[in-house]
C-alpha cells in the first residue's frame, strides 16, 4: 500500500525539516504553526509511517576563486 508522505532531506548531514504530502507533492515544512504540519504529527500519531528520502543530494563543494575563474573561462570558451 503507497505511504501518504514522504521525507525529504535536501543535503547531506542535515536533518529532515520538511514532508512531501505524495497526492498533492506539497512540501510539508516542520513548523508547528503549519496546519498541514499538523495534519502530518496527527497520522503519524496513528501508527503510520512515511516513505523514506529517495536519495541524499550531495553539496558542491566549494570551489577556491582560482577554479572559479578556470570554470568561467571554460565557460566562455565553449560559448564562442
Amino acid at each position: 500500500m503507497p505511504k501518504e508522505y514522504q521525507l525529504i532531506v535536501p543535503l547531506s548531514g542535515v536533518e529532515t525539516q520538511v514532508v512531501k504530502r505524495i497526492v498533492d507533492n506539497a512540501f510539508i515544512p516542520f513548523d508547528p504553526g503549519n496546519r498541514d504540519y499538523q495534519e502530518y504529527l496527527q497520522w503519524l500519531s496513528e501508527g503510520n509511517e512515511p516513505d523514506p528520502p529517495e536519495a541524499q543530494l550531495v553539496a558542491a563543494p566549494e570551489l577556491s576563486p582560482e577554479e572559479e575563474m578556470a570554470m568561467k573561462l571554460a565557460n566562455e570558451k565553449e560559448t564562442e
